[in-house]
């Protein structure tokens, strides 16, 4: 059984602040974030993880925040959610553990059609920071369907802006009872941006490191102290 790690989280916001971006104003860009996985390896749900003062949900939702004003925050049916300190607007997945291309179609269908880019990431990124998110939703335009950072061969989907354009290819895909973001990469017009692109403003690419079991997560605990260094 792993022993439960204690550490003392440093605010990665707290020491300086981040100008707000432009974008922060911009109707037409929202924030998606996921929590609807079913947490198989980690045991329990990974939304809920303290991370600090925070849950993993709410450090992601802060990080968000400093790139749009606009949030949806995509869910399972009866999740606990937590209390947010910044305006969300919360949705359910339309069926139990839909997956991530069902849950990104749901959250750019609560949202206005104003709206016509979205930043999606998820509640296992914790380390994901505001900068990374602003460097990445500047490389938006009209030609392109996806901008997502690739590390190495990996295109990481939770670390992507998708244009509203995607909607009718991403229902042809569920309709085909497909549920992998990584598809619907493939079938729209995608630009993978390399990741070592943002090492400008994320040096280590702390960003891109997600959680799937106990052990990541206490890893990710001490990068986030700095116990690592």
């Amino acid at each position: 059984m792993n022993a439960t790690l204690h550490v003392a989280i440093r605010d990665p916001f707290g020491s300086e602040t981040l100008e707000m971006s432009s974008d922060a104003t911009d109707t037409s860009l929202a924030g998606i974030a996921l929590c609807g996985g079913q947490s198989r390896r980690m045991g329990r749900p990974k939304y809920s993880l303290a991370f600090g003062s925070e849950t993993t949900l709410q450090r992601v939702v802060r990080s968000i925040s400093q790139v749009t004003g606009r949030i949806v925050v995509v869910g399972m049916e009866g999740i606990d959610w937590p209390e947010f300190t910044l305006p969300v607007t919360t949705s359910i997945d339309p069926s139990p553990y839909p997956g991530p291309l069902a849950a990104l179609v749901q959250g750019f269908e609560t949202l206005p059609d104003s709206v016509s880019h979205v930043l999606l990431t998820a509640c296992d990124f914790p380390l994901i920071s505001p900068g990374f998110l602003k460097k990445l939703v500047e490389q938006r335009n009209p030609r392109d369907d996806i901008i997502v950072v690739q590390e190495e061969t990996f295109p990481q989907p939770f670390a992507a802006v998708y244009q509203r354009s995607i909607l009718p290819i991403a229902k042809s895909l569920l309709d085909k009872e497909e549920r992998s973001l990584q598809a619907l990469l493939k079938q729209c017009r995608t630009r993978f941006v390399p990741a070592e692109e943002f090492r400008d403003v994320d040096p280590m690419l702390h960003s891109l490191r997600n959680m799937n079991t106990m052990q990541d997560y206490q890893e990710l605990l001490r990068v986030a102290a700095g116990a690592d260094q």
